[in-house]
């Protein structure tokens, strides 16, 4: 088995820097600040999109523990040990929950 590579191009050269463009903090705090400014925007839009779908009654995932009733209780010789657990969470305009529930194998005794 081989293996070959190539690669072409040259060493990037020495970028100037133009008298009129300014380096240094200010400029870094300035895109920061305008960067948070945008990802506060973004969960405002999304925060609106959830209300606007919960008022329309659209279809919004169920909670945990509401999803947990339609595992089984018991599968080809395993039951259920303990609580389910789970998740449900909104975020960004998404709506998600996951539950799970824990099986042993089931003694003879049972």
């Amino acid at each position: 088995m081989s293996l070959a590579l190539w690669g072409c191009g040259s060493k990037p050269e020495k970028q100037e820097i133009e008298e009129s463009e300014e380096v240094g903090i200010t400029n870094v705090i300035d895109k920061v600040q305008d960067m948070a400014k945008a990802a506060e925007q973004s969960q405002k839009n999304a925060n609106c999109k959830l209300e606007e779908r919960i008022k329309r009654g659209d279809t919004l995932a169920i909670h945990y523990s509401e999803l947990a009733k339609f595992l089984p209780n018991e599968i080809d010789g395993f039951r259920v040990e303990g609580e389910p657990e789970g998740e449900t969470g909104n975020a960004l305009g998404v709506s998600i929950s996951s539950a799970r529930k824990k099986y042993v194998k089931r003694s003879r005794l049972y």
